[in-house]
Protein backbone atom coordinates (compact mmCIF):
# COMPACT_ATOMS: atom_id res chain seq x y z
CA UNK A 1 0.00 0.00 0.00
CA UNK A 2 2.41 2.22 1.26
CA UNK A 3 4.65 1.37 -1.86
CA UNK A 4 2.20 3.17 -4.30
CA UNK A 5 0.92 5.79 -2.57
CA UNK A 6 1.54 7.83 0.91
CA UNK A 7 -0.50 6.72 3.66
CA UNK A 8 -1.79 7.70 7.17
CA UNK A 9 1.01 6.37 9.62
CA UNK A 10 -0.20 7.90 12.86
CA UNK A 11 -2.10 10.62 14.65
CA UNK A 12 -2.55 12.54 17.68
CA UNK A 13 -6.20 13.87 18.17
CA UNK A 14 -6.03 14.42 21.71
CA UNK A 15 -3.00 16.95 22.74
CA UNK A 16 -2.59 18.43 26.10
CA UNK A 17 -3.27 22.06 26.75
CA UNK A 18 -0.91 24.35 24.77
CA UNK A 19 -0.38 21.66 22.34
CA UNK A 20 -1.28 20.78 18.71
CA UNK A 21 -2.76 17.78 16.59
CA UNK A 22 -1.32 16.33 14.13
CA UNK A 23 -0.27 13.72 11.58
CA UNK A 24 1.99 11.39 10.35
CA UNK A 25 2.28 10.32 6.42
CA UNK A 26 4.70 7.77 5.44
CA UNK A 27 5.76 8.14 2.27
CA UNK A 28 7.20 6.21 -0.83
CA UNK A 29 10.75 7.08 -1.51
CA UNK A 30 11.16 9.85 -3.55
CA UNK A 31 7.53 10.89 -3.38
CA UNK A 32 6.33 14.47 -3.12
CA UNK A 33 3.42 14.88 -1.04
CA UNK A 34 3.41 18.99 -1.24
CA UNK A 35 -0.44 19.78 -1.62
CA UNK A 36 -2.41 17.03 0.05
CA UNK A 37 -5.05 17.78 1.73
CA UNK A 38 -5.82 16.42 5.21
CA UNK A 39 -10.00 16.69 6.74
CA UNK A 40 -12.15 15.31 8.80
CA UNK A 41 -14.62 13.26 6.76
CA UNK A 42 -14.26 11.66 3.42
CA UNK A 43 -16.20 13.96 1.37
CA UNK A 44 -13.91 16.20 -0.52
CA UNK A 45 -15.99 18.67 -2.16
CA UNK A 46 -18.78 19.20 0.91
CA UNK A 47 -17.02 19.49 3.80
CA UNK A 48 -19.21 17.73 6.01
CA UNK A 49 -16.78 17.47 8.89
CA UNK A 50 -16.45 19.62 12.16
CA UNK A 51 -13.71 21.71 9.90
CA UNK A 52 -12.48 22.86 6.27
CA UNK A 53 -9.83 20.17 5.29
CA UNK A 54 -6.18 21.94 5.49
CA UNK A 55 -3.61 21.81 2.62
CA UNK A 56 -0.31 20.23 3.40
CA UNK A 57 2.01 23.23 2.43
CA UNK A 58 4.82 22.60 4.80
CA UNK A 59 5.86 19.69 7.06
CA UNK A 60 8.50 18.33 9.57
CA UNK A 61 10.32 16.35 8.49
CA UNK A 62 10.90 13.03 10.07
CA UNK A 63 13.80 10.69 11.46
CA UNK A 64 14.10 9.43 7.73
CA UNK A 65 12.82 10.54 4.45
CA UNK A 66 9.48 7.96 4.64
CA UNK A 67 8.28 9.92 8.06
CA UNK A 68 6.94 13.34 7.74
CA UNK A 69 4.84 15.39 9.94
CA UNK A 70 2.08 18.13 9.78
CA UNK A 71 1.09 20.05 12.56
CA UNK A 72 -2.64 21.56 12.14
CA UNK A 73 -2.29 25.28 12.98
CA UNK A 74 -6.31 24.85 14.79
CA UNK A 75 -7.75 21.22 16.54
CA UNK A 76 -9.85 19.53 13.77
CA UNK A 77 -10.24 16.03 15.24
CA UNK A 78 -12.89 15.57 18.58
CA UNK A 79 -11.52 13.49 21.36
CA UNK A 80 -14.45 10.98 21.45
CA UNK A 81 -14.54 9.77 17.99
CA UNK A 82 -13.51 11.30 14.80
CA UNK A 83 -12.44 10.45 10.86
CA UNK A 84 -8.70 11.26 9.55
CA UNK A 85 -8.96 11.49 5.92
CA UNK A 86 -5.69 12.09 3.50
CA UNK A 87 -7.07 13.51 -0.27
CA UNK A 88 -4.40 13.75 -3.11
CA UNK A 89 -4.36 17.52 -4.53
CA UNK A 90 -6.95 16.63 -7.57
CA UNK A 91 -9.03 15.75 -4.40
CA UNK A 92 -8.94 12.00 -4.29
CA UNK A 93 -9.11 10.16 -1.40
CA UNK A 94 -5.75 8.53 -0.47
CA UNK A 95 -6.38 7.20 2.66
CA UNK A 96 -8.24 7.38 6.32
CA UNK A 97 -9.49 6.15 9.53
CA UNK A 98 -12.01 6.32 11.88
CA UNK A 99 -11.52 6.31 15.26
CA UNK A 100 -14.74 5.90 18.11
CA UNK A 101 -13.43 6.37 21.43
CA UNK A 102 -10.99 8.73 23.29
CA UNK A 103 -7.59 6.91 22.89
CA UNK A 104 -6.16 9.76 25.91
CA UNK A 105 -4.64 12.67 26.00
CA UNK A 106 -1.28 11.87 23.95
CA UNK A 107 -1.64 9.13 23.36
CA UNK A 108 -1.31 8.67 19.41
CA UNK A 109 -3.04 5.85 17.37
CA UNK A 110 -0.84 4.35 14.07
CA UNK A 111 -0.07 1.17 12.24
CA UNK A 112 1.85 -1.54 13.59
CA UNK A 113 4.23 -1.95 11.25
CA UNK A 114 4.72 1.52 10.01
CA UNK A 115 2.82 2.12 6.63
CA UNK A 116 1.54 -1.49 6.48
CA UNK A 117 -0.35 -2.85 9.49
CA UNK A 118 -3.47 -1.76 10.67
CA UNK A 119 -4.40 0.94 13.22
CA UNK A 120 -3.95 0.47 17.18
CA UNK A 121 -3.72 2.47 19.84
CA UNK A 122 -0.11 2.90 20.48
CA UNK A 123 1.89 2.29 23.41
CA UNK A 124 3.61 5.94 23.03
CA UNK A 125 3.80 8.54 20.55
CA UNK A 126 6.51 8.71 17.96
CA UNK A 127 6.15 12.10 16.23
CA UNK A 128 7.98 11.61 13.08
CA UNK A 129 9.88 8.27 13.69
CA UNK A 130 8.75 4.48 13.64
CA UNK A 131 5.78 3.28 15.66
CA UNK A 132 6.63 2.23 19.36
CA UNK A 133 4.24 -1.40 19.95
CA UNK A 134 0.83 -1.42 20.48
CA UNK A 135 -0.77 -0.33 24.02
CA UNK A 136 -0.97 -3.58 25.55
CA UNK A 137 -4.92 -4.33 26.10
CA UNK A 138 -5.62 -4.27 29.99
CA UNK A 139 -7.11 -7.37 31.05
CA UNK A 140 -9.37 -7.98 33.71
CA UNK A 141 -7.69 -10.20 36.45
CA UNK A 142 -10.17 -12.33 37.78
CA UNK A 143 -10.93 -11.95 41.40
CA UNK A 144 -9.96 -14.65 43.50
CA UNK A 145 -12.83 -17.25 44.47
CA UNK A 146 -13.06 -17.43 47.95
CA UNK A 147 -13.08 -21.48 49.19
CA UNK A 148 -15.87 -21.89 51.38
CA UNK A 149 -15.18 -22.14 55.03
CA UNK A 150 -17.14 -24.81 56.65
CA UNK A 151 -18.49 -24.41 59.91
CA UNK A 152 -20.19 -26.90 61.44
CA UNK A 153 -23.88 -26.41 62.38
CA UNK A 154 -24.42 -25.18 65.84
CA UNK A 155 -25.17 -27.98 68.44
CA UNK A 156 -28.22 -27.15 70.22
CA UNK A 157 -27.84 -28.28 73.92
CA UNK A 158 -31.30 -29.27 75.31
CA UNK A 159 -33.04 -26.99 78.18
CA UNK A 160 -33.33 -29.21 81.47
CA UNK A 161 -37.46 -29.73 81.70
CA UNK A 162 -38.19 -28.34 84.82
CA UNK A 163 -38.84 -31.09 87.15
CA UNK A 164 -42.62 -31.35 87.97
CA UNK A 165 -44.31 -30.28 91.16
CA UNK A 166 -46.24 -32.55 92.66
CA UNK A 167 -50.13 -31.81 92.56
CA UNK A 168 -51.72 -32.73 95.72
CA UNK A 169 -53.31 -35.33 96.04
CA UNK A 170 -57.03 -34.54 96.53
CA UNK A 171 -59.03 -36.82 98.99
CA UNK A 172 -61.64 -39.02 97.23
CA UNK A 173 -63.36 -40.46 101.07
CA UNK A 174 -66.71 -39.18 100.76
CA UNK A 175 -68.61 -40.01 104.35
CA UNK A 176 -71.87 -41.50 104.75
CA UNK A 177 -74.42 -42.24 106.62
CA UNK A 178 -73.09 -45.85 106.76
CA UNK A 179 -69.46 -44.78 107.65
CA UNK A 180 -70.30 -42.04 109.91
CA UNK A 181 -73.03 -44.35 112.04
CA UNK A 182 -69.51 -47.20 112.22
CA UNK A 183 -67.06 -44.62 113.29
CA UNK A 184 -69.61 -43.02 116.34
CA UNK A 185 -70.11 -46.74 117.86
CA UNK A 186 -66.68 -47.36 117.39
CA UNK A 187 -65.41 -44.28 119.54
CA UNK A 188 -67.99 -44.60 122.19
CA UNK A 189 -67.30 -48.46 122.60
CA UNK A 190 -63.22 -47.14 123.03
CA UNK A 191 -64.80 -44.82 125.66
CA UNK A 192 -66.94 -46.98 127.61
CA UNK A 193 -64.36 -49.45 127.48
CA UNK A 194 -61.34 -47.27 128.40
CA UNK A 195 -63.19 -44.39 130.86
CA UNK A 196 -66.22 -44.96 131.69
CA UNK A 197 -65.91 -49.09 133.09
CA UNK A 198 -62.20 -49.40 134.08
CA UNK A 199 -63.08 -52.08 136.93
CA UNK A 200 -60.73 -54.33 138.16
CA UNK A 201 -61.49 -56.66 140.56
CA UNK A 202 -59.25 -58.65 143.29
CA UNK A 203 -59.10 -62.17 143.39
CA UNK A 204 -59.71 -62.70 147.05
CA UNK A 205 -62.08 -59.91 147.72
CA UNK A 206 -60.22 -57.25 149.84
CA UNK A 207 -60.84 -54.74 147.08
CA UNK A 208 -63.71 -53.04 146.31
CA UNK A 209 -65.85 -54.10 143.59
CA UNK A 210 -65.12 -50.45 141.31
CA UNK A 211 -61.36 -48.85 141.56
CA UNK A 212 -63.21 -45.56 141.86
CA UNK A 213 -65.58 -47.12 144.50
CA UNK A 214 -68.82 -46.48 141.90
CA UNK A 215 -70.80 -49.36 141.78
CA UNK A 216 -71.10 -50.30 138.28
CA UNK A 217 -74.90 -49.90 138.27
CA UNK A 218 -74.36 -46.33 138.96
CA UNK A 219 -71.96 -45.59 136.56
CA UNK A 220 -74.11 -47.14 134.13
CA UNK A 221 -76.83 -45.00 135.09
CA UNK A 222 -74.47 -42.00 134.14
CA UNK A 223 -73.50 -43.31 130.47
CA UNK A 224 -73.92 -41.14 127.75
CA UNK A 225 -76.80 -42.81 125.63
CA UNK A 226 -75.37 -44.01 122.01
CA UNK A 227 -78.34 -42.06 119.57
CA UNK A 228 -80.08 -45.00 117.77
CA UNK A 229 -80.35 -42.95 114.73
CA UNK A 230 -78.19 -42.48 112.26
CA UNK A 231 -76.39 -38.72 111.83
CA UNK A 232 -75.50 -37.58 109.08
CA UNK A 233 -72.42 -35.44 108.78
CA UNK A 234 -71.75 -33.35 105.87
CA UNK A 235 -68.03 -33.53 105.73
CA UNK A 236 -65.16 -35.47 107.69
CA UNK A 237 -64.34 -32.08 109.81
CA UNK A 238 -67.55 -32.37 111.33
CA UNK A 239 -66.70 -36.39 112.30
CA UNK A 240 -63.75 -35.21 113.42
CA UNK A 241 -65.02 -32.47 116.12
CA UNK A 242 -67.73 -34.76 117.50
CA UNK A 243 -64.91 -37.91 118.29
CA UNK A 244 -62.93 -35.26 120.07
CA UNK A 245 -66.39 -33.83 121.96
CA UNK A 246 -66.75 -37.30 123.03
CA UNK A 247 -63.25 -37.57 124.40
CA UNK A 248 -63.43 -34.94 126.21
CA UNK A 249 -66.73 -36.30 127.90
CA UNK A 250 -65.08 -39.14 128.69
CA UNK A 251 -62.07 -37.16 130.40
CA UNK A 252 -64.49 -35.13 132.17
CA UNK A 253 -66.39 -38.17 133.60
CA UNK A 254 -63.16 -39.75 134.77
CA UNK A 255 -62.04 -36.25 136.41
CA UNK A 256 -65.57 -37.02 138.48
CA UNK A 257 -64.86 -40.24 139.59
CA UNK A 258 -61.28 -39.60 140.90
CA UNK A 259 -62.58 -36.63 142.96
CA UNK A 260 -65.46 -38.50 144.39
CA UNK A 261 -63.19 -41.13 145.13
CA UNK A 262 -60.77 -39.19 146.84
CA UNK A 263 -63.57 -37.32 149.04
CA UNK A 264 -64.95 -40.73 150.46
CA UNK A 265 -61.75 -41.86 151.21
CA UNK A 266 -60.57 -38.44 153.29
CA UNK A 267 -63.99 -38.97 154.92
CA UNK A 268 -62.79 -42.07 156.61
Amino acid sequence: MADSHPVINEFLPHPSTGNKEWVEIYVPEGMDITNYWIDDDTDFTSDSGNSSKKQMTTFIQGSDSKHVVYELSSSMFNNDGDTVALFAPDGALVDHYTYTSDPGVDISIGRTPDGTGDFQVLASATQGSPNSPPLPTATATPAPTDKPTYSPSPVHSKEPKPTDTPKPVKSTFVPTSSSIKNILASTVTSVKNNFLVPTKTASNGAYPTSILGVSTKSAERKKTPIPTTPVLISNASLVLTRIIAISTGGLLLLGCGILIYLKKKNAH
